[in-house]
């Protein structure tokens, strides 16, 4: 179905490529490198509100070949900035079995600014809080999904890349296990897309309740994030103060979505510290499985809009049979 659905995709994605010119690293117009990544997701995902949204596109590609092909291990990241909350609404990546089978080791590299982001909606590193805080610096695309090049994974280090996480017992433990299971898929299955990005509460709000009866996967999910909504220049004992606007936005809840052959698989999870309580860890994140349509609720965000009705439909609105693993 993945090449039967291309043909559809093409020229949605050409046209897109003129009205939504994509930053490279240094911030020149550049679609090629990331346009696998494009078409492969059935166009981008668009916002509701997009007219009145100030966001960026970047292509983070810089250690690819000019013009990478299907084949190829890696095929970069591709992600959409929203310049208030200086987080991204969607990071997409291409993963592969040549391309997650390596070995190289996650490089000790600084987490950096994107210059791909406009300077007023660009988060620094010493705008999020230190470690002891509890929270990381949580990647959309981890950099292990890159580990068959230190180089690669290096380039997941913007901070365009990131978003203020719950750290050991979220980023490092139910949230790692997701990531890992996602590359477990690539491998079996050869290849996946997948998509990943921040829930923000709507008008503020730090809570948010998906009903079973809105969910097609059957299951009624709380986003209960942090009470801080933002941090800025939060490096040292003032990170638990507010901060006037133009903070780097704490999300209350954190999405993927890893779209194979026939499915797409959905995750929705809240950014709070987890306890599983001896439940096995793929029991315990089924329980944060829901439907594409669903998400579309509470992130605004428009997927899969480039494929044909019917088979758009089924994506969105049903949940996917069986299990990702």
């Amino acid at each position: 179905m993945l090449r039967f659905l291309l043909g559809f995709v093409l020229a949605a994605a050409a046209g897109c490529a003129a009205a939504q010119p994509i930053a490279d690293d240094n911030g020149a117009a550049s679609l090629a490198a990331c346009r696998p990544l494009w078409i492969g997701m059935r166009g981008v995902p668009e916002h509701r509100e997009r007219a009145v949204r100030d966001t960026t596109f970047v292509c983070h590609a810089r250690f690819l070949r000019p013009r990478p092909g299907p084949d190829d291990p890696h095929n970069g990241y591709l992600l959409s900035h929203d310049n208030v909350s200086k987080t991204p609404d969607w990071v997409i990546e291409r993963l592969t079995r040549a391309g997650v089978s390596g070995n190289a080791n996650r490089p000790g590299a600084a987490f950096k600014a994107d210059p791909g982001v406009p300077p007023q909606g660009r988060a620094r590193d010493d705008d999020y809080p230190p470690r002891q805080s509890g929270f990381a610096r949580g990647h959309m695309a981890p950099s292990e999904d890159f580990n068959t090049s230190r180089q690669a994974m290096r380039e997941t280090f913007f901070l365009s890349n990131t978003v203020p996480q719950r750290g050991a017992r979220f980023n490092g433990s139910v949230w790692a296990a997701l990531e890992d299971e996602t590359r477990k898929a690539a491998i079996d299955r050869g290849a996946v897309y997948v998509i990943t990005g921040p829930v923000r509460g709507p008008d503020g709000a730090r809570s948010l309740t998906i009903a079973q009866s809105d969910n097609a996967c059957g299951k009624s999910i709380t986003l209960d994030g942090p009470d801080v909504a933002q941090f800025c220049q939060a490096d040292s004992e003032s990170y638990g103060e507010p901060c006037d606007e133009g903070g780097v936005g704490v999300p209350i809840g954190i999405f993927k979505i890893i779209l194979t052959e026939d499915d797409a698989y959905a995750f929705v999870m809240p950014n709070r510290d987890h306890d599983r309580h001896g439940v096995p860890v793929r029991t315990y994140l089924e329980g944060f499985r829901v439907s594409i349509a669903a998400l579309e609720a509470v992130t605004g965000l428009e997927f899969f809009r480039n494929i044909p009705e019917e088979t758009g439909r089924r994506l969105i609105e049903q949940c996917a049979p069986g299990t990702l693993w």
